[in-house]
């Protein structure tokens, strides 16, 4: 059985662990508000990761031909030091 010490320590951290999560979750949702982006009911129930995701890529576009213009640089700059 486990004792009362790491019993309470075990749902103290279980406590914190999700009030940080709920807290993170409302500081993005104030912080879409004042950058203009709206979600819906659906959208702010995501899990986290999908919803930061989605948040990113209503404010930053698709940010897919960043990456290729960042690796075209890269290797561009790598083979010639001059350009």
């Amino acid at each position: 059985m486990i004792s009362d010490n790491i019993q309470n320590f075990l749902l103290n951290y279980v406590h914190n662990f999700f009030y940080l999560l709920e807290l993170i979750r409302w500081t993005l949702f104030s912080s879409v508000c004042l950058l203009g982006i709206h979600l819906s009911k659906a959208e702010m129930q995501m899990n986290i990761r999908p919803l930061l995701s989605l948040v990113c890529r209503r404010f930053f576009g698709d940010f897919t031909g960043t990456l290729v213009q960042i690796m075209h640089q890269t290797f561009q700059k790598s083979f010639n030091p001059f350009l």
